[in-house]
């Protein structure tokens, strides 16, 4: 079971209360993509969390970086109040366009700065999942081992605060069918593990 249901389940045992909660997705194009196959799905947008009284809301915008989370997050905040959960993916489309170095400190001092900003909300690390083809870099194998390697420290980071991460062991670099022809997106099938691993 991922970190980020255990925060879930958590709050249900403890809370009596009734209204709905918000769980807030923000990333990239693949958190587009995934609202897309949730809405046709059977649990429909909040993945059948509705049952527990969460709403789901996605935020996903094509080719995000990361240097647009946090300004999203400010917008966000001008038209809904703080979530219960926000879960952030995103990040993969700065890997190569700054060193790795860069991209980290910049995670690190964000997600911070997201910790002081949403002291009630649970902040969950979904993992930037490998690609086949990357925009700032032909060396497949050294990309996909910088996305590890900022994975491992967002993770890492947001566990040292309490908080928690999404992991996809399914969606690998040793499974193609996972990912359409673009070698970035998931297939319909990788979208169904990117969904469970929510609710799994």
């Amino acid at each position: 079971m991922n970190k980020s249901m255990k925060f879930i389940k958590k709050s249900d045992e403890s809370s009596s209360q009734q209204e709905h909660k918000s769980v807030w997705v923000v990333g990239s194009s693949i958190v587009k993509n995934a609202f897309i196959e949730a809405k046709r799905s059977y649990d429909g947008c909040s993945l059948g969390l509705h049952r527990k009284n969460y709403r789901v809301w996605w935020q996903g915008k094509g080719g995000m970086k990361w240097g647009e989370l946090v300004p999203r997050i400010k917008f966000l905040l001008q038209i809904e109040s703080p979530p219960k959960i926000l879960v952030i993916h995103c990040g993969g489309n700065s890997i190569g366009d700054i060193s790795l170095f860069d991209v980290r400190e910049t995670l690190k001092s964000d997600i911070l700065k997201l910790h002081e900003m949403l002291p009630q909300t649970k902040i969950v690390w979904s993992q930037i999942l490998p690609r086949f083809n990357w925009r700032y870099g032909k060396n497949q194998q050294a990309m996909n081992i910088a996305a590890t390697r900022m994975n491992n420290f967002a993770a890492w980071l947001c566990i040292q605060l309490g908080r928690g991460y999404i992991k996809y062991p399914e969606i690998s670099y040793n499974n193609p069918g996972m990912f359409t022809s673009d070698g970035i997106h998931l297939s319909d099938l990788g979208n169904c593990f990117f969904l469970f691993s929510f609710t799994g």
